[in-house]
This record gives C-alpha cells, sequence and structure tokens, in this order.
C-alpha cells in the first residue's frame, strides 16, 4: 500500500489540480468514514466483500488496486497473479529444487491463480507441486479494515509431511514468514531444507524474517501512477481503455531464505557455489571447470543434465539477479553496478540485461525508484 501511495504521489507532482485528502499522519481515508465523504474519486485496496459492497456503492469514480476481490463493475490496476506464480517458480528452480509447495488460504482468487502459474511453470520443467491450504484467522477491526494470520498448526504439519529439500511459495510475505517460523518450529533448516518464497517485498516483513525472507516484488509504485491516471480520466467524465489494467511483477528480490542449492550431484553443486561466490569477478566458464577440476565440455554436460542451462548461462543469471537487486535498492551510478557484478562493459551489460528483462537498466529502476535519473 505505501508503494501504491507513491506512485499517487508522483502523478501529484505534475498534477496540481488534485488534492489528496485523508486522515491523521497519512492520507487515508478509514473505512468508515466513506459514507460521510465528500470528495471527486477513490482509490482504494479492496480486502473484504464489504469494503467491495462499499466502493461498488460509492457515488464517485474508484479504481481498485487490490487483486484479492475484482469486480466486473470495478476498474482495477494490479499485479498479473499468473506471472506472479511463473516467476517464483523460476526462482525456486533455479535453486535446484524438484519438489514445491505451494501454501495459502486458497480462498481468494489472486491466491489461485498465483498457485496457477506456480504449477504451471513447475510442471513444464517436468516436476509436480503440492499443494496445503492453511486457514487463516481473521477478524475486522472497528474502522472495517481486515486483519489475519495463519493456522500455524496446519503449517506444521503440513511441512512435516512433504520430503526435504523442498521449495514453499506463499502468496504473500506474511505466510511466507509464517512457514519460516513453523519450520524452524519443527528444528528443519531454512533454506537448507526448505527454501521459502512469498510476495510483496515489505522490508518491514522480509528483512525482520529470519532468515530474511525472498519475495517477488510488485511494481507498487506504478500500480499507484496508473490508477491514479486512470482515475483522473474518469473524473474527467472520459472512458478507459481496458478494465482491468494488469502489470507484471518486477523480480524476485532475493535473500537469505531461498539461497541454497539443492543438488545431488558435488561437483555440480560446488561449481554452483563458486559461480554465486566469485559472479562479481570477471569470472568465465573456464575458471568454473578449473575449480572443481573437469574439463569444460565435462561441466557443460553435467550442468546440462543436472540443472538445464550452461554454466556460462548460471553465470549470467547470477549477475544478472545481482544487478536487479542493487538497480532496486541502490542508488548506485549504473557504471559502478556494471562493474559491481562481473560485467566488463556498459555496453555488453544493458545489451544483456534488455535481452534477459526487456527492459533497459534505467527502465528496470525506475519501476522501483520511479524519480531515479539515468545515471
Amino acid at each position: 500500500m505505501r508503494g501504491v501511495m507513491r506512485g499517487v504521489f508522483w502523478f501529484l507532482r505534475e498534477n496540481q489540480h488534485w488534492l489528496i485528502v485523508g486522515e491523521g499522519h497519512c492520507p487515508l481515508l478509514g473505512w468508515d468514514q466513506l459514507s460521510d465523504w465528500e470528495g471527486d474519486g477513490l482509490i482504494a485496496m479492496v480486502n473484504s466483500k464489504d469494503q467491495l459492497k462499499m466502493l461498488l456503492n460509492a457515488n464517485v469514480p474508484v479504481l481498485n488496486t487490490g487483486s484479492r476481490f475484482m469486480h466486473q463493475d470495478l476498474p482495477s490496476v494490479v499485479t498479473d497473479n499468473m506471472a506472479i506464480g511463473r516467476m517464483a517458480a523460476e526462482h525456486l528452480l533455479a535453486c535446484g529444487l524438484e519438489r514445491f509447495l505451494f501454501a495459502g488460504e486458497m480462498r481468494w482468487k489472486n491466491e489461485r491463480l498465483r498457485r496457477d502459474g506456480f504449477a504451471e511453470a513447475v510442471q513444464a520443467a517436468g516436476h509436480s507441486v503440492e499443494t496445503l491450504s492453511v486457514p487463516m484467522h481473521e477478524y475486522t477491526t472497528t474502522d472495517a479494515s481486515v486483519r489475519y494470520y495463519p493456522d500455524m498448526a496446519r503449517l506444521a504439519t503440513g511441512l512435516q509431511a512433504m520430503p526435504k529439500p523442498i521449495g514453499v511459495f506463499a502468496p504473500n510475505s506474511v505466510i511466507a514468514h509464517a512457514v519460516v517460523d513453523a519450520a524452524q518450529d519443527a528444528d528443519y533448516l531454512v533454506p537448507d531444507q526448505i527454501a521459502v518464497l512469498g510476495v510483496n517485498d515489505d522490508p518491514i516483513i522480509c528483512e525482520s524474517t529470519s532468515p530474511p525472507l525472498s519475495a517477488v516484488a510488485q511494481p507498487s509504485e506504478k500500480i499507484g501512477l496508473e490508477a491514479a491516471r486512470r482515475l483522473d480520466q474518469l473524473m474527467r467524465g472520459n472512458k478507459i481503455k481496458e478494465q482491468h489494467l494488469l502489470l507484471p511483477p518486477l523480480g524476485v528480490v532475493a535473500r537469505r531464505s531461498t539461497d541454497m542449492m539443492a543438488v545431488d550431484d558435488p561437483v555440480v553443486a560446488a561449481s554452483l557455489r563458486f559461480i554465486r561466490d566469485h559472479a562479481q569477478r570477471p569470472i568465465d566458464v573456464i575458471d568454473v571447470a578449473e575449480k572443481v577440476g573437469l574439463s569444460r565440455r565435462s561441466l557443460e554436460t553435467k550442468f546440462a543434465r543436472m540443472i538445464g542451462r550452461t554454466p556460462a548461462k548460471e553465470i549470467r543469471r547470477v549477475r544478472i539477479e545481482r544487478a536487479k537487486k542493487l538497480l532496486a535498492e541502490t542508488t548506485d551510478p549504473i557504471t559502478h553496478i556494471v562493474f559491481a557484478t562481473g560485467f566488463n562493459s556498459r555496453q555488453v551489460f544493458s545489451s544483456i540485461f534488455h535481452r534477459e528483462t526487456g527492459l533497459t537498466p534505467t527502465a528496470f529502476r525506475r519501476q522501483f525508484q520511479m524519480d531515479v535519473l539515468e545515471s
């Protein structure tokens, strides 16, 4: 929600005819105040049926920025949930895992879509996904806000029943945080036995988890910006092209909870560790082969059989993932990032980054830091 608000504020910078109002220390309107509120338009994140009903009965244009409750009569700007699931699968598959679990409440369509995208990508790689339905204890506060927490006993039972090592994907970081806690309460090692990945890169949750939690990052700022643009059109009496705009997720912010290599072959495992630990240097496939005592051809054959890609592609993948993290989380000049991730040319880096992500490094960074300038 904070990211969505930042995107709305970005729109406000160049559209001074807007006035954003709310109560308290930030411009938020309590749900219990909605019936008495007088204004021209609303941007909301719907999390309950009661909230959806309120917005459908509002007498002003409304834009929804949450994918839990979407309605044909309520325009929405949200992340593509199937794409979130596919991105999660790609990240856990890259860890060398062959067993996977989706742990979620399964009540909401957005969770089911994330599970479906996850299962689709895992199955395409020749594996299968188990689903663990996790009940949520939920209550509504006096201002109509919803609070919930997962059933820890159900999580613990489900994790104990699964063979290890396993990759667990949860549809949000709250549940993923609970998965880590349940795993550790049962004396499982995270990430060595259970790698855990959530959604929503909220540092308050992800950095406070022990170990820190990897998460699929949503384009929150862009959601807010696009919602503001569309709401502005509706308030002017104009029509918008798409009732529901689906934006791609930004990427996986990798932290310790998925920092593992589940590969049975000790040579491949050692090679992957070497690449992970030294990719910021200008290493190549020969360096990796010499480190593990194999010929280049033998190493490439093992990689193709064990993880389905060449050592060169793995080096490039690790470098690009590190570049994404630096672009998203720092304001370091791009030239510095080029050399900090093992590339020796900005032109080569930019070309590979664009080929792998579909975006220039500056465009990728702008999704996280919308006021960043080219550097």
